[in-house]
């Protein structure tokens, strides 16, 4: 076994020699050596585990370091081993699938994926470092020591705040830094007016201070970014809530309101008050420091985990899932932030002359478009949005049943975009305003009808739903079409 072992290694590393040689080489290409050897490690064979770290991590190591610029504070090394490890961890269950047809470009694909997920963790704060002896088989039945955080840290979340008003409080308000104005604007059912959405935020912060297990939480010290989290909850836990009684603090300024002054989104008026009052800026640094506190434990629970918003980007991720992520990234700076720093490592030019043959499709919102802006003509009473140079042409008609029922169809047009066909969609109920769980969000029946950019849905109750229209290159999505209402 050893011999053959060591007769993979040769023939592997001169597959990879090839590879860099040579950059126009498809990423289909066969490459049986690697591939024989990658399933023997993967398997548990230990001797072939070390010829493959030997050959694959410095190809990690390699990758990371062509990024140094863009990853400053990250050392290659340990990116390159850290991201080899998690290979081994997660590759076995899809080993079939990445080693299939004897080709490597789906490995080698994996491999970078993780390489991706250990920067977000290292953006984080919450890297995990892993000791270059570590058995990896333990790690593979144990798992990390951050194995549960972001379970743990989302069920005292839940428990701490059970209204449906106090979740959009703590992940657009405090994590998000939207105004309290577009807070009750976009969730009407939920609070009465601007106000309201004071009087939440001050509830949310106090129980998000106080709550003793959420300092538990804070404190794990596998995550450095939230330490400090614990010490300054501690040291206001047994302070007056500011908002107690307004006449006897300095500032007059709610802390709600200055909020909105921290996040930027402060109309002229109070930008003016607050920077009129010396106490107003001292109390300002002090939620300042607060919300930066409590940023790691409110990502946790909101935020989607590193590899999955990796997988995201690269749209691995698809079905209800990929738009439940997008409606979050749509709104969420720093999963924003997150996806710029992706797609800067993958626009760097690929310096070990390997091509793995990583096409990542976007996805795209299609906005609506008024009658009277429309530069071509409609039929009927279509509705028409716009993305990328794609018309989006939505028909509703009410059929002829009790309880009354709608059918949709919908096609796509483009000039620039011919023979343009749809490979999938989904036609989703959106849960906006209901208190419903996004995370039960169904996809109604569609029919495509083949070799076209054109589907239709029927029985469609009244309602809003969003859109998902996958093509050979996009991801087009419409938000909140009516049906059965006015547009």
């Amino acid at each position: 076994m050893e011999r053959t072992i060591d007769a993979l290694c040769s023939q592997c590393q001169d597959e990879r020699l090839a590879f860099r040689r040579n950059d126009t080489v498809a990423p289909e290409k066969r490459s049986p050596g690697c591939n024989a050897l990658l399933r023997l490690a993967l398997s548990g064979d230990d001797s072939a585990l070390e010829q493959a770290r030997l050959i694959f991590e410095p190809f990690l190591q390699g990758w990371a370091a062509s990024r140094s610029a863009t990853l400053p504070d990250i050392d290659p090394d340990d990116l390159g081993h850290d991201a080899w490890v998690d290979f081994c961890l997660g590759a076995p269950k899809d080993a079939a699938e990445l080693l299939a047809n004897e080709q490597i470009g789906r490995a080698i694909n994996y491999m970078i994926r993780c390489a991706k997920n250990r920067i977000l963790m290292h953006q984080r704060k919450a890297r995990v470092p892993i000791d270059p002896g570590e058995d990896i088989e333990r790690l593979r039945i144990d798992g990390p020591d951050a194995s549960g955080f972001a379970d743990d840290v989302r069920a005292c979340i839940r428990r701490l705040l059970p209204t449906g008003k106090e979740v959009i409080i703590a992940e657009e308000r405090l994590m998000e830094g939207r105004s309290s104005q577009v807070i009750a604007a976009d969730h009407p059912k939920e609070f009465a007016d601007v106000h309201d959405v004071h009087r939440t935020t001050e509830r949310v912060r106090a129980k998000l201070k106080r709550d003793p297990e959420l300092q538990e939480l804070a404190s794990r010290g596998a995550f450095g970014g939230i330490l400090a989290m614990a010490a300054l909850l501690s040291s206001e836990a047994d302070m007056p809530d500011h908002e107690q009684d307004m006449s006897k603090r300095p500032c007059q300024i709610s802390d709600s309101e200055l909020l909105d002054y921290i996040n930027g989104v402060a109309d002229a008026r109070l930008v003016a008050q607050v920077e009129a009052s010396a106490d107003c800026v001292v109390l300002t640094r002090t939620l300042r420091d607060e919300l930066t506190a409590l940023q790691p434990i409110l990502r946790t629970a909101f935020c989607p985990g590193t590899m999955r918003l990796v997988e995201y980007q690269e749209a691995v991720v698809q079905g209800v899932q990929r738009l439940l992520l997008w409606k979050h990234v749509k709104q969420c700076p720093h999963c924003q932030a997150e996806l710029r720093l992706l797609e800067q490592l993958d626009a760097t030019p690929e310096s070990l002359g390997e091509t793995v043959g990583l096409v990542i499709k976007r996805i795209v919102e299609a906005v609506f478009v008024r009658p009277e802006m429309r530069t071509h003509a409609v039929r009927g009473e279509a509705l028409e949005y716009l993305v990328d140079g794609i018309r989006v042409l939505i028909q509703i008609d009410q059929e002829t049943t009790k309880p009354p029922r709608w059918h949709l169809m919908a096609r796509l047009r483009s000039s620039q975009r011919e023979g343009m066909q749809l490979e999938n969609v989904l036609v989703v109920p959106t849960n906006e305003g209901t208190g419903a769980d996004s995370a039960t969000m169904q996809s109604v029946a569609t029919q495509i009808t083949p070799g076209t950019a054109q589907f239709e849905a029927e029985a469609l109750p009244a309602g809003f739903y969003d859109l998902l229209m996958t093509t050979t290159d996009l991801d087009i999505v419409v938000e909140k079409v009516p049906v059965g209402h006015r547009a």
